[in-house]
């Protein structure tokens, strides 16, 4: 932005932190949506090139940005230079950006927290509170308009030259798009189309695809051996489509076994059904379906898959509820130690299983368990295993 308050470029993009992403109830990214995003190393010599000469960097709270700034500079081992910051909020005389632009006129457009969105609003209150604007009355800071630093006698800061990384930058809504692209359904549509499957096949079929599943991501090797089992077995592309929906099918049957599909049993089958490339037309279908034939039956034995005795542990914030409300990791751990299962706090290569509440989780805790082999389980599934009823 110049000096007038222009705006003359744009820069946005994701950043993978290379660890967990925090409260998605916050920022709402997905692991999956930073998944393939540039890292801060990779993106530093194009932000270097783009802060090169400008005489300060301003944000709401600035000292948060300014702070992670200069810790991601000294992670690469090129210190960021001393520049100069404007603060809105200091400059507003305190308030979160939506109250302070509220109080302004000045327009908020987007979704709060989402970067370029803060940016533009940032730029459109900095513009305000820098103009010759009379609205005086509006001011917290004691009625009287703020008098900041002459941009004039600001220094151009001169950054240092870094080589560009090979990765483009990322944003949202291209993050949202590459989700809808799996490469194993994209490969399976390239199979031959027939109409006939083996009964063992297509049971043998279904374990594996129950196997890879319980952590609810396909990844790309998972893929691979997917479509080359289909291709050693001869299965042709009409046939595994029906072991998808005999497979969802199941899940909806035993979601409904006690009569309701919870919240967190609906989000599970939409992510299952989403994998399979099955639409949520066929997903409503089959629960309709399931619920006429199965009426209201009530769930007298707990599941069992074998897992009393194992050791477990959780990563990440846990997204299901119980008895309406969110789940403690202390309850986690009590429900768990009910189930007769261990409980650890860390991975190790003898840990058994652990339960991830986001499927594409980037934790120290979820690349140790890929690392070492150790069976990942998504929390619904986890939950559905032992028997207990979350929402």
């Amino acid at each position: 932005m110049t000096q007038a308050g222009d705006i003359v470029d744009e820069f946005v993009s994701l950043v993978n932190p290379e660890r967990d992403i925090g409260p998605t109830s916050i920022h709402g990214l997905e692991s999956a949506d930073i998944e393939h995003a540039p890292t801060f190393r990779e993106l530093a010599g194009e932000l270097c090139e783009r802060f090169d000469g400008t005489v300060a960097l301003a944000g709401h709270n600035v000292r948060f940005d300014q702070n992670f700034l200069k810790a991601e500079f000294d992670r690469l081992g090129t210190p960021a230079p001393e520049f100069s910051t404007l603060c809105t909020m200091k400059l507003a005389g305190g308030g979160s950006l939506v109250s302070c632009c509220e109080d302004f006129g000045v327009s908020f457009e987007g979704q709060n927290h989402s970067a370029l969105d803060d940016a533009r609003a940032t730029a459109g209150l900095l513009s305000y509170l820098l103009g010759g604007t009379s609205r005086e009355s509006s001011f917290k800071s004691a009625g009287a308009k703020p008098h900041p630093s002459n941009l004039h006698s600001l220094a151009a800061t001169h950054w240092p030259r870094i080589l560009k990384g090979t990765r483009h930058p990322l944003t949202r809504q291209v993050a949202r798009q590459r989700q809808h692209s799996n490469p194993y359904l994209q490969r399976l549509m390239e199979l031959t189309s027939a109409s006939s499957i083996d009964d063992s096949d297509g049971i043998a079929y279904s374990a594996l695809i129950e196997r890879v599943l319980e952590d609810r991501r396909i990844d790309e090797s998972e893929g691979d051996l997917l479509i080359n089992t289909a291709l050693d077995w001869g299965l042709s592309r009409d046939s595994i489509v029906q072991v998808h929906k005999d497979f969802l099918r199941n899940l909806v049957v035993a979601a409904l076994i006690d009569g309701i599909v919870t919240d967190a049993e609906r989000r599970d089958l939409q992510i299952v059904a989403k994998l399979l490339g099955l639409d949520q037309s066929i997903l409503n279908s089959q629960i309709e379906q399931a619920s006429r034939r199965l009426g209201t039956a009530a769930r007298t034995v707990a599941p069992s898959n074998g897992l009393q005795g194992k050791s477990v542990c959780f990563t990440g914030e846990l997204r299901c509820r119980l008895n309406g409300a969110e789940m403690t990791r202390e309850q986690a751990h009590l429900l768990a130690s009910a189930a007769d299962l261990k409980i650890a706090t860390s991975v190790t290569k003898s840990l058994d299983l652990l339960v991830v509440a986001d499927p594409n989780t980037q934790s120290g805790k979820a690349k140790k368990a890929r690392d070492y082999g150790i069976r990942i389980l998504a929390e619904t599934v986890f939950w559905n295993s032992i028997g207990v009823a979350v929402h």
